[in-house]
């Protein structure tokens, strides 16, 4: 059931993929972060979206240090409730968003 109940979320909702690589020690981005998104908005309401997304993402990171224990998962975390939070507010929808995320 879980398996039909994703296919739905993700054909109604939409998916958003996050892309952000970091440097371990000094926590500065060194890749990204790239927001794509698939199945839930048009192309030409996709830009101010996923760039203020990509400002979401770059506060979040900024915001959770190098010396935060389990800075990764803390940053994922984040990333998916700011991102679902800003995508319902802005367009009424709920996508699956997957970050994944790269410490260097």
């Amino acid at each position: 059931r879980s398996l039909l109940k994703e296919r739905r979320v993700l054909s109604e909702e939409g998916l958003v993929a996050v892309t952000i690589a970091f440097d371990e020690d000094t926590g500065v981005v060194v890749y990204g972060p790239e927001v794509a998104s698939r199945g839930f908005v048009f192309e030409t309401e996709t830009g101010y979206l996923l760039q203020d997304a990509q400002c979401v993402v770059l506060e979040i990171v900024e915001d959770v240090t190098p010396d935060v224990p389990k800075r990764v998962d803390r940053i994922r975390q984040r990333i998916q409730t700011a991102l679902r939070q800003y995508f319902f507010y802005t367009i009424g929808r709920r996508p699956v968003i997957l970050p994944f995320l790269v410490e260097i």
